[in-house]
């Protein structure tokens, strides 16, 4: 086997799990296209009770007052910031990737629970990557309402 190969071969856990969480991220950010009708214009949507409610936007609850499925298009990173800067953000996302490869001898690639880590990482920055080449913007659809907290961004 040449030494190239077997260099792919060490990280091929980290490949197969990156390349995993990407297509998914992707297939469900699709079916969220397909299935949840988006408000246009709105960056978030209300429920029931809340002012500005409209059936026809609802989330869809998985686990009622607490997990819901929604269609939120996100301009930024969390709770929005930085929205608008999708050329910084894409940057930003870039540089991650790029310091995982630099960085893999001293994170440990080699080692089974780093691949694990580092590919679900790597999966999700290249999946959010491509939403914002593709679409100026994340498309979210996990919706949690902790308790004590109220909404977590989506």
């Amino acid at each position: 086997m040449t030494f190239r190969l077997r260099r792919i071969r060490k990280y091929a856990i980290f490949w197969k799990i990156a390349l995993g969480v990407f297509a998914l991220d992707q297939l469900t950010k699709l079916l969220v296209i397909w299935l949840i009708p988006w408000a246009p214009g709105q960056p978030t949507y209300a429920l029931p009770g809340d002012f500005g409610f409209d059936p026809a936007f609802a989330p869809i609850p998985v686990v009622e007052s607490f997990f819901y499925l929604v269609h939120i298009d996100n301009p930024g990173a969390a709770w929005s910031l930085f929205a608008g800067h999708q050329i910084l953000l894409s940057l930003f996302a870039v540089a991650a990737l790029a310091a995982l490869f630099f960085f893999r001898r001293h994170l440990e690639l080699e080692r089974l629970p780093s691949q694990i880590a580092l590919g679900l990482l790597a999966g999700g920055i290249v999946g959010n990557l491509l939403d914002r080449v593709a679409h100026n913007h994340v498309i979210d659809f996990l919706d949690v309402h902790l308790p004590l907290y109220g909404r977590w961004p989506a």
